[in-house]
């Protein structure tokens, strides 16, 4: 017959398993659909840039913008779908995982060159983990619960 111990041990060995599954499953989840916002973000930006008479002027402000903002999507729904289970490092796992996607798909349109300008833009780059905390934090925040008065 198994111990009591050995059996406790079991189980939380299982839980800490589903912590994790549950994290990095919450960390995709939100990475994608802070991919899915960017997407969307960009197609609004656009239309918005071009309706203006200079439309170049806003392409740089606008791409920065729809990262920022999606980082903090990203965040936002890691945190929600993660429950209670850390949602600061499903945020960190989220923003890691948005960065290295956004990465990805931006790589069939680098230049071969390294120039200054894309040091700079990792070091903007680098600005998507704290919008992603930010994001959490928002996503974490929850309302108190308002108990009914007795007379």
């Amino acid at each position: 017959m198994k111990s009591i111990k050995q059996s406790k041990k079991f189980h939380s060995k299982s839980a800490e398993g589903n912590s994790i599954t549950k994290i990095l499953l919450s960390a995709g989840i939100g990475s994608l659909i802070g991919l899915g916002s960017l997407l969307m973000l960009l197609a609004l930006f656009s239309a918005i840039s071009l309706s203006r008479a200079t439309p170049l002027t806003l392409v740089f402000p606008a791409a920065l913008s729809s990262i920022y903002l999606s980082a903090f999507i990203c965040g936002f729904f890691c945190t929600k779908s993660s429950g209670k289970t850390s949602p600061l490092i499903c945020a960190i796992l989220g923003a890691v995982c948005f960065y290295l996607l956004l990465y990805i798909f931006s790589l069939p349109f680098a230049t071969s060159d390294l120039t200054s300008t894309t040091k700079y833009a990792l070091l903007l780059r680098l600005l998507i983990l704290p919008s992603s905390l930010l994001g959490s934090l928002c996503g974490s925040r929850t309302s108190p619960k308002k108990r009914k008065k007795r007379f």
